[in-house]
């Protein structure tokens, strides 16, 4: 439980290596089920391996309050698990899966806090992100790699394919909602698996940029669109270029969604009957089922 401003270091992710076999965390009142939990500003954790047995916890990294300043770098995230992860109970259901959890949604006396208001920087490069290893391969791993909720000036990867990140997940490989005013880049990532979503903007002022990175649909689900862009009620501007989506039978999916920049993208689909760009459905999307917005292609 890392409670002040700290940096945590391993020095050697070969060496350095993290998991828990304990007793499952499935109750309240026994503190999140994580490996670490982050609940002070400005932590930093790098070079560090993390095993998680998705049998007793859900997470590597989970947040609590204002974590503003935290960087995660240099990591390997491995999901486990140790017995079968049917019936699971909620505390450790699939909605909290994910490798990294920073200010998402508390509910039901999880034993943390997240802030409504928003949280200010959050930097996560050259991690790895991987898929199940033993137990219920079915179930797939984590279900999200890195999910960063009301925040801005977010970097997810970097200016160069050396910053990026490696994820394979089974819905989101990264997930970012209710947005705040400010920045959030995600760049020069390597998406393997749910590839990505933006959803529900709370304010309009910032740029979301998506771009340059690589997302591979081989291991997704084949109607999981590799890009989905949910709700822009606020008009807050976004932008997707140069990246390239290959082995996608969906790629880009706008749901109730405008002002949006498209711009240099490479998409190869690889079955019939594909969806490259796919423009308002509502099919699959809940919020704002009665909007309508104006559009318009340049």
């Amino acid at each position: 439980n890392i409670n002040k401003p700290l940096t945590i270091d391993g020095l050697d992710k070969t060496k350095a290596n993290v998991t828990y076999t304990g007793t499952a965390i499935t109750t309240s009142g026994n503190g999140i089920p994580t490996l670490f939990t982050v609940a002070a500003t400005n932590v930093t954790i790098k070079n560090i391996s993390f095993t998680v047995d998705l049998v007793k916890i859900h997470s590597a990294i989970h947040s609590y309050g204002n974590v503003s300043g935290i960087v995660i770098t240099d990591n390997n995230f491995t999901a486990s698990a140790s017995a079968s992860l049917s019936g699971l109970p909620t505390k450790i259901g699939y909605s909290r899966r994910n490798a990294v959890s920073i200010n998402i949604d508390a509910y039901d006396n999880f034993d943390y806090a997240n802030v409504n208001t928003g949280i200010t920087g959050v930097t996560i490069q050259r991690n790895t992100v991987n898929g199940l290893i033993g137990g219920d391969a079915a179930n797939g791993g984590f279900r999200a790699g890195f999910q960063v909720d009301r925040a801005k000036d977010v970097l997810i990867g970097g200016d160069t394919p050396a910053d990026g990140n490696v994820a394979q997940t089974i819905n989101h490989d990264v997930i970012s909602r209710f947005f705040t005013d400010g920045d959030v880049t995600v760049k020069n990532n390597t998406l393997n698996g749910g590839g990505l979503e933006m959803s529900s903007t709370n304010h309009a002022n910032g740029t979301v940029t998506i771009e340059s990175n690589t997302f591979n649909g081989l291991a997704s689900n084949t109607y999981t669109s590799q890009a989905r862009f949910q709700g822009n009620t606020n008009n807050k501007a976004f932008v997707l270029k140069n990246n390239t989506f290959s082995n996608t039978k969906w790629d880009l999916s706008l749901e109730n969604f405008r002002n949006i920049l498209i711009e240099g993208n490479t998409f190869t689909p690889s079955v019939n009957d594909f969806r490259l760009i796919t423009v308002n459905t509502k099919m699959i999307l809940s919020i704002d089922a009665g909007a309508t917005f104006p559009f318009g292609l340049d």
